[in-house]
């Protein structure tokens, strides 16, 4: 994104999922939203299964806005593969 497209975004939300890479992954993005102007950042987390995933993300986030949780969900990672099947 350049500098003049960031001037008209006002919030930027990142996704993540409850691994080590998606975390420093997160850090990254803030860094480079941040060199762009954009103050107002927001995560979502992404694929959560089970409460020990909730809080290795709120504990590997804790200096970031958390907008909420998604859990994860088999049957839409099995419709969407079905889908694809299907469009082939």
């Amino acid at each position: 994104m350049e500098k003049k497209e960031a001037d008209s975004v006002d919030t930027f939300i990142i996704v993540t999922e409850p691994i080590q890479r998606s975390i420093q992954t997160a850090r990254v993005i803030r860094r480079l939203a941040l060199d762009i102007k954009i103050r107002n950042i927001l995560v979502v987390c992404n694929k959560i299964r089970n409460p020990k995933e909730r809080e290795i993300m709120t504990n590997g986030l804790s200096d970031f806005n958390l907008l909420g949780f998604i859990s994860y969900n088999s049957e839409l990672m099995e419709a969407d593969k079905n889908r694809n099947e299907n469009s082939e």
